[in-house]
């Protein structure tokens, strides 16, 4: 589990890499904590390198997206797992006018 980010003002772009497992551990929480600001405009979201994510990480990430929206942030997600994009759907947040969605990833194809 990797992450990046960069700040531009009230602009902050996030890379998450690699597997996101919040359940071992909760370094997506204190990265969230120590990096991605409550007083933003814009919060740009790159998944498009994360491997896998777990149901943890995904819980952690629609509260996280939920408080922005919450707080006049627009939030975009670049290829986000289908598990996440489901998830925010389920909870209604695919409604929401500040959230959008970029290519969202469908299930992989499984070997048989």
């Amino acid at each position: 589990m990797k992450f990046r980010h960069a700040t531009t003002g009230t602009a902050c772009r996030v890379e998450l890499l690699g597997d996101l497992d919040a359940g071992e551990c909760n370094c997506l929480e204190a990265f969230w904590d120590c990096h991605v600001g409550d007083d933003l405009t814009s919060l740009d979201i790159d998944m498009s390198l994360v491997d896998d994510i777990d149901a943890e990480s995904v819980a952690v990430l629609t509260t996280r997206i939920r408080q922005h929206l919450a707080d006049g942030t627009e939030v975009t997600l670049h290829r986000p797992p289908q598990m996440l994009a489901h998830t925010l759907y389920k909870v209604g947040l695919l409604d929401h006018a500040g959230l959008t969605l970029i290519d969202p990833r469908s299930d992989e194809q499984h070997a048989t």
